[in-house]
């Protein structure tokens, strides 16, 4: 499986605070990542952006992504996003782009803000663009735009080529958690990342987010799935909740990594499931 393995920048968060910049990019080399992307959550991840893209480039990795989310009831774009995409310019970052429904009727999926959605988009797209960048829409669990099925929606409306999705294991997981095929064929003509992580899923709406090597979750014959249908972008790893030693969920998780995307490697046509019985 040839693809560039990221660590998102959730695995540095925990109750306790967040890991500096400087930490992160030294952790990440160490362990062989080849990078990171950026969650801009609050003030401080908007501020460290020149710090953490410095050490990124001092350590020779790379900025994967910057993670936004815009409200479709507002339809109000961050004031910051377009001088920060003018310095991201050149660097291949992917602009995945989050959408909340916080108006009365704004639920999760509702199609009724189809059109306001599709504004949004397009002025990020266009700023994106501007500076040779590329927009990713992220499907998010109890987020208006929720569901996979949703993006492409959303997707075949604006009919862009410089608009694609990201498929999200643990968001999938959470509110769907069937038929995987399908619904990466769905997605693949404008699948533009991957993010994966260890997982158990309990019941609807009940999924945890683990390091690579636990959980129930079968990464071999997810990874094998997405392998076999010709996807050679990024991989994120997801870490938002995991807590503990961040130095060591890492390295497992890479450990994890190189096994499993070596065997898929080797062996294919192992990850290829039978359905379940019954079925």
């Amino acid at each position: 499986m040839h693809t560039a393995f990221f660590a998102m920048d959730t695995c540095f968060h925990h109750r306790d605070g967040r890991y500096t910049p400087k930490a992160r990019a030294a952790m990440l080399k160490e362990l062989g990542y080849a990078g990171t992307n950026a969650t801009l959550w609050d003030d401080r991840a908007w501020s460290d952006m020149p710090e953490l893209l410095a050490q990124l480039d001092a350590q020779g990795l790379a900025l994967s992504g910057i993670y936004l989310t815009v409200d479709v009831s507002a339809g109000v774009i961050d004031p910051r996003l377009p001088g920060l995409l003018e310095r991201l310019r050149g660097r291949g970052t992917l602009v995945e782009l989050a959408m909340k429904g916080l108006g009365e009727y704004d639920k999760p999926s509702a199609p009724r803000a189809d059109g306001r959605a599709g504004e949004l988009i397009n002025r990020v797209a266009d700023l994106a663009g501007g500076q040779g960048l590329r927009l990713s829409l992220y499907p998010h669990c109890n987020f208006w735009l929720e569901r996979l099925e949703d993006a492409v929606r959303v997707l075949m409306r604006v009919n862009r080529d410089d608009v694609g999705v990201t498929f999200n294991l643990f968001h999938w997981l959470y509110v769907d958690g069937e038929e995987l095929t399908a619904r990466l064929e769905l997605a693949l003509p404008r699948l533009c990342n991957v993010t994966v992580n260890g997982a158990t899923r309990r019941g609807p709406r009940d999924c945890t987010i683990e390091p690579l090597d636990q959980g129930q979750q079968d990464l071999f014959a997810f990874l094998g799935t997405v392998a076999r249908m010709g996807y050679v972008g990024p991989v994120s790893l997801q870490g938002f909740g995991v807590g503990g030693d961040v130095y060591a969920n890492l390295r497992r998780s890479m450990a994890a990594w190189r096994d499993i995307t070596g065997r898929v490697a080797r062996h294919a046509d192992w990850s290829r499931l039978d359905p379940p019985a019954g079925r």
